[in-house]
């Protein structure tokens, strides 16, 4: 699979993403994809931290945002999949820039039947770790939790879809 697309606005704003996947290597037991996007965002508002924010404390800055990176998984189980990747993140906030190396690890459990999903599941817990590549001062670990069931209802010609999600630094 190759996805590549682009989008921007009339303010200057845009984002382009490429993709290589592989979803069904080694009889369908092995997944692997390479991911690069770049992103930018020339005039984002800041108004502080918390309902006591102001207008009047109102600053603005241009956020640039580069990843690159790959991962891969293993089907331990027909509707279980584990795996891990590592990517370079840049984040580039006016002046301020951080270098960060992103690895993850991913458990994966998906049993939609069929997988246009009528029926059944898709759940995925991510967790990362962001290490600082320049000084270490603002290396961080993150979780991410998503949840998704489907119900089919009258014959499966309707589903009910429900989607929790969740992500903690």
């Amino acid at each position: 699979i190759i996805e590549v697309w682009a989008a921007g606005s009339f303010k200057k704003y845009w984002a382009t993403q490429a993709r290589v996947a592989f979803p069904e290597l080694a009889g369908g037991r092995v997944m692997a994809e390479g991911v690069a996007n770049l992103r930018e965002y020339p005039r984002e508002s800041f108004f502080g931290l918390g309902p006591e924010s102001r207008r009047q404390d109102q600053s603005e800055f241009s956020l640039r945002l580069s990843e690159v990176g790959a991962r891969g998984g293993v089907r331990v189980a027909p509707a279980l999949l584990v795996g891990a990747g590592a990517f370079a993140f840049s984040p580039r906030a006016s002046m301020h820039a951080v270098d960060y190396l992103r690895s993850d690890g991913f458990v994966e459990v998906d049993y939609r039947e069929p997988l246009s999903a009528r029926r059944g599941g898709w759940y995925r817990l991510d967790v990362s770790r962001f290490t600082d590549r320049n000084d270490g001062a603002f290396t961080f670990s993150r979780a991410d939790l998503d949840l998704r069931q489907y119900f089919g209802l009258f014959a499966e010609r309707r589903v009910i879809a429900l989607r929790g999600w969740v992500s903690s630094a």
